[in-house]
């Protein structure tokens, strides 16, 4: 199993999912295409998970989402909470700009939509 390892666009954000267990999600995210641009990180996650990873910790740094992105990153979090439910432990971050309340608002939304833990980390 390979690192899956996007760059950034202007439209899309940079993801970083390490075999170690490290996925990072960051940047801004308004694809044309929300579900082709998120349909792979889903696969490699549940590729990853059949490798029996010791722990999963995803970090999100979003800077923006359009509704789209919103919902495929809902399905991500959904994701990632049946694996923790199958015992794999399982770390979300959510960073934000401190001072930024509408980010960290929408990272509390994200939590609630998904019923996902997720720690709040402000930054900067």
């Amino acid at each position: 199993m390979n690192d899956l390892l996007i760059n950034k666009t202007t439209l899309t954000p940079q993801i970083q999912f390490l075999t170690n267990g490290t996925l990072l999600i960051k940047g801004i995210s308004t694809p044309e295409n929300t579900m082709g641009f998120y349909k792979p990180l889903y696969s490699w996650i549940t590729e990853f998970k059949s490798t029996d990873p010791a722990r999963i910790n995803l970090i999100l740094e979003i800077e923006y989402l359009n509704s789209t992105s919103t919902k495929a990153i809902v399905e991500l979090l959904i994701l990632l909470d049946k694996i923790r439910e199958e015992g794999t432990p399982v770390e979300v971050m959510w960073r934000y700009e401190k001072g930024d309340d509408d980010m960290l608002d929408l990272g509390m939304d994200l939590q609630v939509s998904s019923k996902t833990n997720v720690v709040f980390v402000p930054v900067g």
